[in-house]
């Protein structure tokens, strides 16, 4: 295991269930061994430090809000995104927290009872 690996608690893994471990900031798309897609596997011990409830009050305290990074719906969860990535090294648009909306009429007219579509533009 590589020493950033063991630093940032979190790295890639195959979907397929291969054993290789690979560093977040290595460009992969897909599985060396095998081919598969990737997935970010994150060290939960860490994150079990802290109560169900204290989570909720961080995350709950930076919804929001505009500070960064955590006005961004993605990162106002970096705990539990990229851990020890340093704010400086973050790229974000304060993507997230956007609202659903019911489109009823537009979901009748198309069969759908209940659909829901979020504005992202």
């Amino acid at each position: 295991m590589s020493a950033l690996i063991s630093s940032t608690r979190a790295w890639f893994r195959c979907f397929n269930g291969c054993t290789g471990r690979y560093p977040l900031n290595e460009i992969l798309y897909r599985c060396p061994s095998c081919g598969s897609l990737l997935e970010v596997e994150i060290d939960e011990a860490p994150l079990k430090k802290k109560s169900g409830e204290e989570w909720k009050e961080l995350f709950d305290s930076r919804l929001g809000h505009t500070s960064w990074p955590y006005g961004s719906g993605v990162w106002s969860k970096k705990e539990w995104v990229l851990p020890d990535i340093a704010d400086e090294n973050i790229i974000s648009t304060f993507e997230g927290n956007s609202n659903l909306f019911w489109a009823e009429r537009f979901g009748k007219s198309i069969g759908l009872h209940n659909l829901w579509v979020k504005q992202c533009g």
